[in-house]
């Protein structure tokens, strides 16, 4: 269905909401009521899927906490009212960026499983919990969350019902792996990722409405073991499988700019190897072309742009141009400025703007450093526990001295003390967090 025709949908079920008994005197009023109040909002949710009106997403989770309150305690009813409420929220965070939304993501999916006998069941529950923790391990670097997130996944591949469910799960188990590898290191995960995704994409009929993401998938953990391993038939094989995950996506998807972005790391991960300069040139293309295409407001919009600019500053140190250099640090400090999406990323993009930028804006370098150690309470949040907060901040280790050494040897850097006040004393905190 379009979203031309959801509009009458959405007015439709509203209609069939408003001629029912909101007192719910009856058990049969309870159901009925229940019944049309989820059909609106799954309505309004794929009317927002469609058109990206968070509002419409925002009645959807309304609506949907009023189905839960009216389902029966412990019934299978409200563990699939907890599960879709759930659902709804890691959209919104998608849409938003909200920590809060996973938060209650995370919460609604784990009274869900917890309520739920063993099997096919309790496998989805799984896979919307795992998601959610997996989703949250991105934006705070949690390890712990992410380790949960594969112990969930391979549990609901276990415990799935038949082999449309297994193949399913067995993409998911795939990207859950990688993304521990992204955080660990662990190549036995990076192994077992392209084998849990080949063999999803292998069961994955041509026409199926979820082959493009399968074979995005499987690129992405073949272009990381590229890296790892060099292979060339890997980052090869990555190419190819992205080209043609992107051929399945059409103009418009929500998932466009994500496989455009992930075409262009395997283009950038080739050009790495055989300093094509053909490679370099259509992967900051198809960057470009997916920065295009992501709102604003997207949380995703801060990779797509930290990606853009690691391929710019690629491409202005092969062949030195002026232009190259000066777009790369624009887009390292969007990136860094991009409110909605991760801090940990945020910061990641400020340090790559910063150095570029210091030898000949170190004013602008100061400003950038400036903000990003201010983020750095936001990348390990309090509510973490000491070993993820410590984890998430491994990457910001040589953050305060990069900016102190920059501080204390530039002249320039020194005349902007009054003009950045805060910056000694931010730094000597963070020094003093660090110690």
């Amino acid at each position: 269905m379009g979203v031309a025709d959801l509009t009458p949908a959405v007015a439709t079920a509203r209609s069939a909401v408003d001629a029912t008994d909101a007192t719910n005197v009856t058990p049969d009023d309870r159901v009925k009521r229940a019944r049309y109040l989820e059909t609106l909002a799954t309505a309004l949710t794929h009317r927002c899927e469609g058109t990206g009106t968070a509002a419409d997403l925002d009645e959807g989770i309304r609506l949907g906490h009023d189905v839960l309150a009216l389902a029966s305690a412990g019934g299978p009813e409200h563990r699939k009212s907890l599960q879709t409420l759930a659902r709804r929220f890691h959209h919104r965070f998608e849409l938003r960026g909200a920590p809060a939304d996973l938060d209650q993501a995370v919460e609604l999916a784990r009274r869900a499983v917890d309520g739920c006998p063993e099997g096919p069941e309790q496998a989805e529950h799984l896979t919307v919990l795992s998601g959610a923790l997996a989703a949250r391990s991105v934006a705070t670097g949690s390890p712990t969350d992410v380790d949960a997130a594969v112990e969930h996944q391979r549990t609901a591949l276990r415990l799935a019902g038949d082999e449309r469910t297994r193949t399913a799960f067995r993409s998911e188990l795939g990207a859950r792996l990688r993304l521990r590898f992204e955080r660990t290191g662990a190549v036995t995960d990076l192994d077992d990722a392209v084998v849990a995704c080949r063999a999803a994409v292998d069961a994955t009929p041509g026409d199926h409405a979820d082959r493009g993401d399968r074979l995005h998938q499987l690129a992405l953990a073949l272009r990381l073991r590229f890296e790892q391993a060099g292979a060339l038939a890997d980052v090869n094989e990555a190419v190819k499988l992205a080209e043609t995950a992107v051929q399945a996506t059409p103009s418009g998807h929500k998932s466009r700019p994500g496989r455009l972005a992930g075409l262009g790391a395997a283009l950038l991960a080739r050009h790495a190897r055989t300093r094509a300069a053909k490679d370099l040139d259509a992967a900051i293309g198809h960057l470009r072309a997916a920065l295009d295409t992501t709102p604003s407001d997207d949380p995703h919009r801060g990779r797509v742009l930290h990606d853009l600019a690691r391929l710019l500053r690629a491409r202005a140190a092969h062949a030195p141009d002026p232009a190259d250099r000066a777009a790369a640090v624009a887009a390292y400090e969007a990136a860094a400025g991009s409110t909605s999406a991760a801090p940990s990323a945020r910061v990641s993009a400020a340090v790559e703007a910063a150095a570029l930028a210091g030898r000949s804006e170190p004013g602008r370098a100061a400003a950038i450093l400036e903000g990003a150690v201010r983020l750095l309470p936001d990348v390990a949040p309090r509510h973490l526990r000491p070993s993820d907060q410590h984890y998430a901040l491994r990457g910001t280790a040589g953050l305060a001295a990069d900016a102190a050494a920059l501080a204390l040897t530039n002249q320039a850097i020194r005349a902007t003390r009054n003009r950045y006040p805060a910056l000694p004393s931010l730094w000597a905190a963070y020094l003093h967090a660090g110690a």
